[in-house]
């Protein structure tokens, strides 16, 4: 950073940061990770110049390593286990990648996975978006709900219930 208080001029500097950090395979140096730091309480999921860059930082191939380092970093809103994200990440491009996959923007579900459900509604994203993250975010429970022993006619009744991005999550677990 070229100024102490750059982070907190601009709060979105910060998951720009991270976005280019990540996609370069960088390391912030530690006055600019202090910098960071101090400032994670101001990154405001609600403001639409956050959400703006939260789309761009999920959008990206090392989306994974991103949210990791935000959440190293201490951004509040990001999911506790981010650390599996990168490889759970990688799963879900997969099996969207799949003939027959639903036809789900890979950034939105990505955002169920590494938002914390109680913070998803208030992201400055398109409903819709938001829509699918909440879906995605319910992935962890249907796998748990599909790992259970169950008649071919209940895990049909269970899969034509589920949601299309909870139904990919769920799959790439």
């Amino acid at each position: 950073i070229l100024r102490d208080d750059a982070f907190v001029e601009d709060p979105t500097r910060l998951l720009r940061a991270v976005r280019y950090a990540a996609r370069l395979r960088f390391v912030l140096e530690p006055a600019t990770r202090a910098s960071a730091r101090g400032a994670t309480g101001l990154v405001d999921g609600t403001s639409a110049r956050v959400g703006d860059e939260l789309r761009r930082l999920l959008r990206e191939p090392a989306a994974g390593r991103a949210v990791v380092l935000a959440a190293e970093i201490g951004v509040p809103w990001i999911a506790g286990n981010a650390s599996a994200l990168e490889d759970l990440f990688a799963a879900v491009d997969g099996v969207l990648a799949l003939p027959g996959a639903p036809p789900l923007e890979p950034w939105a579900v990505r955002m169920g996975l590494a938002i914390m459900p109680e913070h998803l509604p208030h992201v400055a994203v398109d409903g819709w978006a938001r829509g699918v993250a909440a879906a995605a975010a319910l992935g962890p429970v249907l796998r748990e709900r599909l790992g259970t022993a169950l008649a071919p006619s209940q895990l049909d009744a269970v899969l034509n219930t589920a949601k299309p991005a909870s139904v990919v999550v769920a799959c790439a677990l």
